[in-house]
């Protein structure tokens, strides 16, 4: 993940730590050094469950764990994103072109991060205090979610996990309010999204592969993947 010069962009690779390491105690040094403190050390618990989840897993080198969390901040703002790249003459001050893939969009996303905290003016996307906010949504709910278990829970489905907790955190979902039966909702969505989406969706769920715009795209699945949510919290109350 580039960009490491941005604040915003830095607590975002900070949100990918899981672990003791001579790297890891680096990087939180450099953090500290500006004044950028390591998100979970507020949210204990929720950091050991998530160290347990990604220790010793393959999927955990580089940098997944901390794209995990930048999942979840694009589908939490994927209106502003979308409207950002759809606008070229909006992104002229950003040193990346837009040519339909996802992986574009995740980079314009902290390009923009970076942009802001370097020039200031209105926020795009929540920099500051507003992103460590949503740092503890999301830190909130991954407790929840690795706190209980859920059968096939592993780290090959963090976007999936991503994109769920974006989507309780948008419609406010309480963490007392989800009945057993939602869980287990959210559980088929997490491993299996395409049979969930046929169950709870009327349009079933996108398979975007790698493009963020149209139907199948990830735009698309980001929108399905918040009313999917919706759906389960109504209909197991």
């Amino acid at each position: 993940m580039p960009y490491s010069e941005s604040k915003s962009v830095t607590l975002i690779r900070l949100a990918g730590l899981h672990g003791d390491t001579e790297a890891a105690r680096r990087m939180i040094a450099s953090a500290d050094a500006r004044q950028i403190a390591n998100p979970w050390q507020e949210h204990p618990d929720a950091y050991r469950l998530w160290f347990d989840w990604w220790e010793g897993k393959i999927k955990s080198r580089g940098q997944t764990p901390s794209e995990m969390f930048l999942w979840f901040l694009v589908t939490r703002n994927r209106q502003a994103l979308n409207s950002l790249i759809a606008t070229p003459a909006q992104m002229q001050h950003l040193p990346i072109a837009f040519r339909g893939s996802t992986e574009e969009a995740l980079d314009i996303y902290c390009a923009q991060l970076r942009w802001t905290d370097t020039h200031g003016g209105v926020d795009v996307f929540p920099t500051g205090e507003r992103l460590i906010a949503e740092f503890g949504h999301f830190a909130l709910w991954i407790e929840q979610i690795l706190g209980r278990g859920l059968a096939g829970v592993s780290v090959d489905k963090y976007k999936q996990i991503a994109l769920l907790i974006a989507a309780l955190v948008g419609i406010t979902a309480e963490v007392g309010d989800v009945s057993d039966d939602a869980w287990d909702a959210f559980g088929e969505f997490i491993c299996t999204p395409r049979q969930a989406g046929r169950r709870w969706l009327p349009t079933g769920y996108p398979e975007q592969k790698g493009r963020w715009s149209g139907e199948s795209g990830q735009y698309s699945q980001c929108n399905r993947a918040c009313e999917l949510a919706q759906a389960i919290l109504v209909q197991n109350p």
